[in-house]
């Protein structure tokens, strides 16, 4: 093999400053006009959503509001219920009897104490005059209320 030779050669090394190809210069685009439509676009996507979270916590109030009518209104319902099922209680005569007979201590009256009208025109005069002798019977039978009646009987 054929050994090559080497040669030296020198080689001036000088410092050169590596200049960097130039590039166009194009005119700069007017970035703030861009940053402005992205802001406005930004600004409005935000205002669009703080509108619709604001009609839904109103849209839930909303709804609270009527549940809650809803239970009054059933309530009152019921209230009415429990009104006329006492209503109809109090309207029964049974019930009142019962009442009048424990709390009252009414009892039904005598023979003595009833008092019969016959609306014939002739029978006035004897009308009145039993009734007369009802209450001096019954003015007998009450003390104190039957000392004022006999008062304004006589």
């Amino acid at each position: 093999m054929v050994v090559a030779r080497k040669e030296f050669q020198n080689y001036e090394y000088k410092e050169e400053k590596i200049k960097k190809p130039q590039r166009n210069k194009k005119p700069k685009k007017n970035n703030t006009l861009i940053k402005l439509k992205l802001f406005l676009y930004a600004s409005g996507l935000l205002t669009i959503a703080i509108v619709v979270l604001l009609r839904f916590a109103h849209i839930s109030k909303l709804q609270y509001d009527f549940s809650s009518l809803q239970t009054e209104v059933t309530n009152l319902e019921k209230e009415k219920q429990n009104i006329t099922i006492n209503l109809e209680r109090v309207k029964d005569s049974r019930w009142i009897e019962e009442v009048a007979i424990s709390s009252l201590n009414m009892n039904y009256p005598s023979e003595n104490q009833k008092v019969y009208i016959d609306v014939n025109e002739g029978s006035t005069i004897a009308l009145a005059n039993t009734t007369e002798e009802n209450l001096q019977n019954t003015a007998e039978n009450n003390n104190l209320i039957g000392k004022i009646i006999n008062n304004i009987v006589n």
